[in-house]
């Protein structure tokens, strides 16, 4: 797809560069063989790529078998190789990689290698892979629960800063700088990395005055290796650094990436700076971006450009991805110029927040790079085929504004040798029947090739946004740097991946999921898109998602909502004297209940439209979350409901309820604000799947048994918990009439 050719070649001169970056010395790696004549008597003439070695002679084994193989070939029968070298080697840990991914394998646990719950997802230094020759998991400093734990820590901080009398952004600039000392020295301690003229330690066992005093001369230092990104400390009172510095110590942030970092600098400016129009972007989750830069490839000499670039996420996975993957020059000249064009000629972000000052701190951490990070509205500024690669997080706003930042990206590197995009969008950019998104995708289509539209899940920036989204990854003209040849066809083929499993939980904590995930299995095929469903999109609406794509799969018919339901009017006019009932849906049980119960001269809206018992109801602000439910009682709806009569002829109203458990969170959001809103006509399209009415009925009924089950054992457990506190109470057990013989045994 790019210069490299994916070749098992190609990816050893890829690992050899990484393994050079994390301080392998070349007397520590055998390659393809093993070190000790009783070790390749034991391969019988097999030859492992690479053979690990421990660097200071503690250990005569080797510590680890990595196995290289073509991008274009199985990672996962590469690590199976390296599984079986190990084991004949006696060797505690297996990995395999194809220059770009990475997988690991410890032999005694029989999982993959984990950093503080995380699956290590690149080639580790020596003194990290020693950590693992007994347990397959290492825990760094107490482990952060990613961006709700940051946020509370920022909170704090902030409360401290502001009893200190710094307002707003000043508070968030002085813990960023605190922050930044903190995560640069871990990263020195983890590494071959010098250590910084200004470390932790020289702070953290300090107190009162001299720490103070300490601190001001430490960013001196600092200031003078990263002119203009530190400036003097607010913080007059010892005892605010203290607490700060004390509630920092005990945690390890080295495992916590940018781009969560950012979300907890994103909530804090929003919070605190109530700057909230400055803040339209989203921060984009480690693992999306490392996909999207592992997808793009970004070269040596390559000039990487985010216009939207938040806190530098992007940037910094691409600054890495590059540095990594190019080997270092034997002259001392060239280690310079090869310097000189990685910090200064590589990495290019803007951004119209203040956070971009973030983004420079980020980026020192990661190796330096943000002398080429503004603060600006990026659409002020002319980018024509300046740049070779444009890896962002449009902002979503509305429809013109995003449109004009998507061309903005196309622009950057529309007539360069390769030049290539890759954005995450709204999933209305895909099938917005709107004509700006059907003319952009008809520029898109017939001016660029597509390489992949990678349709995520929801909750992906849940606690975000809740709009779905979706990743376009498109070259410019034919891919070779030619312009393409005009589509005469009137259609086009997408390359279409749907994500399901992205590698961590769907739910509110978004823990990680050990294993192969859809994005693992993306990147696998990545040169050839044999995963990719195959979409047409025809001439006109240029539609980029496949027809089927919002209705789940069923060996039964589906039919359109609207073919089995009748929505409902019954306009009713509230008059003073009339009680007025207010319905709220539970999105957990997806029942419905009395919100408010108030007479009619206390009411605003006064037009509302009656429920009745039996009435199918979607709250059209949230339906997504589960917000419908089936009436119990008369209430007096405002226009953000959806009222429904069910056609019992068609459908059995109690299987119709569990299967829009299935069907409803596939709806896709229609409003261009980022806010849930949904269309009645997008909810009655859903698409049902209707077996025969018996079969309808046979297939709810052990739901309908479980949950009879569930609410009896609910209703004993009230009434042993009851009886428990009265025989605290008074002594004596209340009849049941149906006592027993109690349980002699001790609970489990």
């Amino acid at each position: 797809m790019h210069d490299t050719d994916g070749t098992e070649a190609d990816a050893r001169v890829r690992i050899d560069a990484q393994l050079r970056k994390k301080g392998w010395r070349d007397q520590q790696i055998a390659r393809e063989g093993a070190r000790h004549e009783d070790e390749r008597h034991a391969l019988k003439g097999t030859r492992p790529d690479y053979v690990l070695y421990a660097g200071d002679g503690s250990r005569r084994a080797p510590i680890a078998i990595l196995e290289a193989k073509a991008s274009k070939s199985s990672l996962t029968d590469a690590l199976q190789q390296s599984t079986q070298y190990a084991r004949k080697l006696k060797c505690p840990i297996a990995l395999a990689s194809d220059g770009t991914l990475f997988r690991s394998r410890h032999l005694a646990d029989d999982h993959a290698l984990l950093v503080n719950g995380e699956e290590l997802r690149e080639i580790p230094s020596e003194k990290l892979l020693l950590r693992f020759l007994d347990s397959a998991t290492y825990t760094r400093g107490e482990v952060l629960r990613g961006t709700n734990q940051l946020v509370s820590i920022f909170t704090a901080a902030f409360r401290i800063l502001r009893k200190e009398g710094l307002e707003n952004i000043e508070a968030f600039v002085e813990f960023s700088q605190i922050l930044f000392i903190k995560i640069l020295s871990e990263i020195s301690d983890d590494s071959t990395r010098p250590a910084p003229k200004f470390h932790w330690r020289d702070m953290h066992n300090l107190a009162g005055e001299k720490l103070l005093r300490q601190y001001r001369q430490g960013l001196d230092l600092l200031n003078h290796d990263y002119e203009g990104v530190f400036g003097d400390t607010k913080i007059t009172k010892p005892e605010t650094l203290e607490t700060i510095v004390a509630r920092l110590q005990r945690y390890s942030f080295i495992d916590i990436d940018a781009d969560v970092k950012g979300e907890a600098y994103e909530y804090f400016l929003r919070r605190y700076n109530r700057q909230k129009s400055a803040l339209g972007q989203y921060f984009t989750p480690r693992h999306i971006v490392r996909a999207m830069v592992e997808l793009t490839d970004p070269q040596y000499r390559e000039r990487i450009y985010d216009p939207f670039c938040g806190t530098g996420g992007m940037l910094i996975q691409a600054f890495k991805h590059i540095d990594s993957n190019t080997p270092e020059p034997a002259s001392h000249r060239e280690k310079c110029q090869r310097e000189q064009i990685l910090k200064q000629e590589t990495v290019y972000g803007r951004d119209a927040a203040s956070v971009v000052q973030a983004a420079k701190m980020n980026m020192i951490l990661a190796g330096d790079g943000h002398s080429n990070i503004h603060r600006g509205n990026s659409l002020d500024h002319d980018v024509e085929g300046k740049y070779h690669v444009v890896v962002t997080n449009i902002p979503f706003a509305d429809r013109r504004e995003e449109i004009a930042y998507f061309r903005h990206c196309m622009s950057a590197v529309r007539g360069q040798r390769r030049g290539r995009i890759c954005v995450i969008v709204p999933e209305r950019f895909l099938d917005s029947q709107h004509q700006d998104y059907a003319s952009l995708r008809a520029e898109l289509l017939q001016e660029w090739t597509l390489r992949r539209v990678i349709s995520l899940p929801r909750q992906v920036f849940r606690g975000i946004t809740s709009a779905k989204t979706s990743i376009i990854f498109a070259e410019w003209g034919d891919g070779a740097g030619q312009e393409k040849p005009v589509i005469r066809t009137g259609k086009a083929t997408i390359p279409y991946f749907r994500v399901d499993n992205d590698g961590f939980t769907l739910d509110k904590r978004r823990d990680p999921l050990p294993g192969e995930n859809d994005l693992d299995r993306l990147l696998e095929d990545r040169h050839e898109g044999k995963l990719c469903q195959q979409h047409t999109a025809q001439a006109v609406l240029w539609t980029m998602k496949p027809q089927d794509e919002a209705a789940i799969t069923s060996v039964f018919p589906l039919r359109p909502l609207h073919q089995l339901v009748q929505p409902q009017e019954r306009p009713v006019q509230i008059t003073p004297d009339m009680t007025c009932r207010e319905p709220g849906l539970n999105s957990k049980t997806h029942s419905i209940f009395l919100r408010e119960e108030k007479p009619g001269y206390n009411v605003k809206v006064t037009r509302r439209k009656r429920i009745l018992p039996g009435d199918l109801v979607f709250s059209c602000l949230h339906t997504q979350d589960g917000l419908f439910a089936f009436s119990d009682a008369e209430y007096h709806s405002t226009g953000t409901h959806l009222v429904c009569t069910v056609n019992q002829s068609e459908i059995d109203p109690d299987f119709l309820f569990w299967a829009l458990h299935q069907v409803v969170p596939t709806l896709s959001m229609v409003d261009t604000t980022g806010r849930q809103n949904y269309k009645k006509q997008t909810i009655l399209a859903l698409k049902i799947p209707c077996p025969p009415l018996a079969e309808q009925k046979a297939m709810f009924q052990p739901i309908l048994h479980a949950k009879q089950t569930l609410m009896r054992a609910s209703e004993d457990l009230n009434k042993a918990q009851e009886n428990f506190t009265r025989q605290l109470q008074t002594g004596k057990k209340q009849a049941t009439g149906d006592d027993h013989e109690p349980n002699r045994h001790r609970p489990a």
